[in-house]
């Protein structure tokens, strides 16, 4: 994920993409720059429910490749990803910034079990979200 700044909204510290030049200037002569704000907004308010394509897309009113391929040129990934790599960085700040139990960060993430919302989190940040929150808060 790459990560250039931070703006806190609600107390919370939030990570915003690196949007090359160069694609940020492609969007602009598509007209998706409006597609792509509204997708931010979107996902803000969804991501912990929806992770599908075709949800965003058909409030966007869009075909779901085509929102594909607008995501895919601004962020160098599909919705999917996008949608992902936003679900990680609020359970990051949950395992960091909270006490709940880790059974609540994956209800709380949309998960329907801790396995598999334990199974996620490794495979992405190489240690269990119960490691995690042990070695970053002992500053490791």
């Amino acid at each position: 994920m790459d990560k250039v700044g931070h703006f806190s909204l609600d107390g919370r510290l939030f990570y915003i993409y690196e949007v090359p030049l160069k694609v940020f200037e492609k969007a602009e002569e598509i007209g998706a720059e409006g597609d792509i704000a509204r997708f931010a907004e979107l996902l803000e308010v969804h991501y912990k429910d929806h992770r599908e394509t075709a949800f965003y897309a058909k409030l966007l009113g869009m075909r779901p490749r085509n929102l594909n391929g607008i995501i895919k040129m601004t962020f160098g990934k599909r919705v999917y990803g996008v949608v992902m790599d936003r679900m990680m960085m609020e359970a990051e700040f949950l395992l960091l910034e909270t006490d709940m139990a880790l059974k609540l960060v994956a209800y709380e993430l949309g998960f329907s079990e801790l396995s598999y919302f334990s199974t996620y989190f490794k495979r992405v940040s190489g240690m269990s979200p119960g490691e995690y929150r042990e070695k970053k808060r002992a500053g490791a």
